[in-house]
């Protein structure tokens, strides 16, 4: 018998762990449950959600409403049809199982978790699925359609079976294309067709069914495998090495992927690496890194003929042509329809000057692509450096290749204009072929150790054809006019800055306006530029228009202008109040009449005084005199030049009095002149202004500069 106080105390203790358990009870009711009102809240607010397009958002919601009514089929149904609306169908499928769990009879989610096992291929399943819902709802369509690919689908698998076993690959594929239509989530089917693509040589298209068909299964390393295999045997590395990276995080320890994920890390890397050396200009390394490429991977083809595409393209830019030209005609037996590899072989026969091939090889190319522009513009370049060959080319001329330096440029030179000069000759005859090749040989010369003229005729262009010389250039064989042996049997430097020339506007004297003052010649300047109105005048001849401007022929008419709006002047007209042109000499063309007419055609476009196609230069702010004294021949001649020319733009002034004062060293007060600057920048000041203030008559005293001969073949 339990004594009294104890059973009292035992009865205590009970009552005090139920009342526990109460509290704790409501507490976690509290902490832990959701009411009704909430649940129904998310689940409305999931559907807004959805109904927005918010999908990751509505998600959330109904996540809480499963957790917070677990026995709700519902609930199930619709997390499970958002899953749908996010392309989650492995997702979706537990749910709509576990609505139907709930609710049997609930026919819409049996016809849903059917239509994904169809689409899955699991056509056993999807049949049992679409036939509950028929035997409780026998004129359901939807589910009496479903049940009809399934069974369909069964026979085309069954079909696509038999075939592969067969090796009836094409057949294969044809009924594979109706099972993949019915069943796009069926891994098994993909993988079958992706394997017949592969027996009948269609890697590319074996790829895009093997990529969604890894991806369809929870473990598929096998297709991971295959899928980075094919890739990699089709070159691209680093898809390969993307895909073979998915199979070891399924499993970092599996033996064949590890193995081919080494390999395929290894070649990626030296690729890269090649690629990193080429941008960087690092050629001969990034040739001996292909070299090794061919070396890690042997077996592939493509890699050997990537390897050598790009060691055609290194040995072509370090001027190798003889190596190019081999390596670059085996990479193209591989691949013959390589524009990159012929557009290289093309270089290459280029540094070989050999211009007709590399014709072939752009127009061949050209064929393959015909809007690659490079391909356009190095074909155009050819047939240009072609038809320059057939005229003369100046590195044949030296007998140079066509990476010669400049030091063996000036070596050839040297050699050959001793052999030739005419001195060497007796006979008429011979001394005037001697001429000509000398003047081929110094024209060679010339351009070939002058860096912008030698690219001009790098890119097909000759600086020196009359054909491609501007202005006063390209009288005859050489450039301004510059003959070497009209003064005597001399040797000759020549240094004239063509490119600059090319470059600069020319600068023009009043008097050199002032000499265009015909009809079939008008020229005027205003605001400091030269206008050549020929063409204007020409264009309206007999107009009376034109009279205030043959009136004003080969002078200065800036006082027509206003400098600030570069337009006609203008003023009050005092009759009417309006602005018009100011015109005290007549209206002249485009100015329109004071007030309208019917008979003026304003349909000309800009004016004329606007239109810089008649621009010809600028007008010299400052024009001055100076004495150049030839102290070979004591020749002195009194020149005006422009204060804003450069030497080499005087000399050009002087050349109708000396052919080949180019190849003089100008000097003033015994100092070398730079003659790309002008008279005050070489230290020649204008005294103008200082004879003025002291009265004095400026041609008493005009500065001088002299002209020595230059010897070209004693230069040390």
């Amino acid at each position: 018998m339990m004594e009294p106080g104890r059973r009292r105390g035992v009865s205590s203790l009970v009552s005090s762990l139920s009342l526990l358990c109460v509290v704790l009870d409501l507490q976690l009711d509290g902490v832990l449950g959701v009411s009704p009102v909430e649940i129904e809240q998310h689940l409305e607010m999931g559907r807004k959600l959805l109904a927005a397009g918010q999908l990751a958002e509505a998600l959330s919601h109904y996540h809480s409403a499963v957790e917070g009514d677990s026995k709700n089929y519902l609930t199930y149904y619709k997390r499970a049809a958002v899953f749908l609306a996010m392309g989650k169908s492995k997702s979706a499928l537990p749910d709509l199982t576990r609505a139907i769990q709930l609710k049997p009879d609930f026919l819409a989610a049996r016809i849903q978790r059917g239509n994904i096992l169809l689409k899955q291929g699991n056509t056993q399943e999807a049949r049992e699925d679409f036939e509950a819902v028929l035997l409780r709802s026998p004129d359901q369509e939807e589910a009496q359609n479903q049940l009809h690919k399934a069974e369909e689908l069964e026979e085309l698998q069954e079909e696509a079976h038999k075939a592969h076993h067969r090796g009836d690959y094409t057949t294969t594929i044809q009924v594979l294309d109706r099972v993949i239509e019915l069943s796009p989530w069926d891994p098994e089917s993909r993988e079958m067709r992706a394997e017949c693509y592969i027996r009948l040589g269609e890697p590319r298209k074996a790829i895009l069914d093997l990529t969604p068909a890894a991806r369809l299964r929870t473990d598929n390393r096998a297709a991971f495998l295959k899928l980075s295999r094919l890739l990699y045997d089709l070159g691209e590395h680093h898809n390969s090495l993307s895909e073979i990276r998915e199979c070891l995080k399924l499993d970092q320890d599996d033996k064949e992927c590890f193995a081919h994920y080494k390999q395929v890390k290894k070649l990626s890397k030296q690729m890269d690496s090649a690629e990193d050396l080429i941008s960087e200009q690092r050629y001969q390394e990034a040739i001996d890194k292909y070299e090794s490429v061919m070396r890690t991977e042997p077996n592939i083809p493509f890699y050997t003929t990537k390897a050598k595409e790009r060691i055609c393209f290194c040995l072509v830019k370090i001027k190798e042509a003889e190596l190019a030209l081999d390596t670059c005609s085996e990479a193209h037996q591989r691949d013959p329809q390589n524009i990159h590899i012929l557009r290289d072989r093309a270089e290459a026969y280029i540094q070989l000057q050999d211009y007709e091939k590399a014709v072939e090889d752009y127009q061949e190319a050209r064929e393959f692509d015909q809007d690659n522009q490079e391909i356009r513009e190095g074909l155009e370049r050819a047939q240009k450096l072609l038809k320059l060959s057939r005229k003369r080319d100046y590195y044949k001329i030296l007998g140079v290749s066509r990476s010669a330096n400049k030091q063996e440029i000036i070596k050839a030179y040297r050699k050959l204009a001793q052999q030739w000069h005419p001195d060497n000759f007796q006979s008429e005859a011979e001394k005037k072929e001697a001429e000509k090749k000398f003047i081929d040989i110094a024209s060679a010369k010339e351009v070939l150790t002058d860096p912008e003229m030698r690219q001009k005729f790098d890119s097909g262009e000759d600086p020196l054809d009359p054909e491609n010389q501007q202005g006063e250039g390209g009288r005859g064989e050489w450039p301004f006019g510059f003959n070497p042996f009209q003064g005597g049997n001399f040797h000759f430097k020549f240094h004239y800055n063509y490119a600059m020339a090319m470059r600069r506007p020319k600068y023009f004297t009043p008097t050199e306006v002032s000499l265009h003052s015909t009809i079939g010649d008008l020229w005027v300047s205003y605001l400091g530029k030269v206008y050549n109105l020929t063409p204007l005048v020409e264009e309206y001849k007999g107009n009376v228009l034109l009279k205030p401007i043959i009136e004003c022929a080969g002078k200065d008419i800036s006082h027509w202008f206003d400098p600030k709006t570069k337009d006609i002047r203008t003023h009050i007209d005092p009759l009417s109040g309006c602005v018009k042109y100011y015109t005290p000499r007549g209206r002249f063309v485009h100015v329109p009449p004071p007030c309208p007419r019917t008979d003026w055609a304003n349909d000309f476009g800009r004016p004329w005084w606007r239109d810089s196609r008649y621009e010809v230069g600028l007008l010299s702010t400052k024009t001055r005199w100076i004495r150049i004294i030839n102290t070979l021949t004591s020749q002195e001649q009194r020149l005006e030049v422009c204060s804003e020319e450069t030497l080499d733009e005087i000399l050009q002034r002087y050349l109708r009095y000396n052919s080949h004062a180019a190849s003089y060293t100008w000097k003033h007060n015994g100092v070398n002149l730079d003659m790309s600057k002008t008279l005050s920048e070489n230290g020649i000041p204008d005294e103008d202004e200082e004879f003025y203030q002291c009265r004095m008559d400026r041609d008493l005293y005009t500065q001088s500069i002299c002209l020595y001969f230059n010897d070209d073949l004693t230069e040390p």
